[in-house]
């Protein structure tokens, strides 16, 4: 959403974010991507999400797909610990 000067809410449907969420990857459209993240929750008690995107250039660090992780082969470490 964009807050206008008036005060109202305006939904911004060609945000990179909502174009991301709408096809989070070329293989999945939307509904399969959250059916599937839901699941892991359920089955597997967490769900991980990778970010794809250029590494270089003006849109680094900008995702441009989405894909899910297994839960059961994710392992959570902390920085500066093995």
């Amino acid at each position: 959403y964009r807050l206008e000067k008036d005060g109202l809410r305006r939904e911004l449907h060609d945000h990179p974010a909502a174009l991301l969420l709408r096809r989070p990857n070329p293989l999945w459209p939307r509904a399969r991507f959250f059916y599937a993240l839901t699941a892991h929750m359920a089955i597997g008690g967490n769900a991980y999400v990778e970010g794809v995107g250029p590494t270089g250039g003006r849109k680094a660090g900008t995702f441009r797909e989405m894909w899910l992780k297994r839960p059961d082969r994710m392992t959570v470490a902390r920085r500066g610990t093995e």
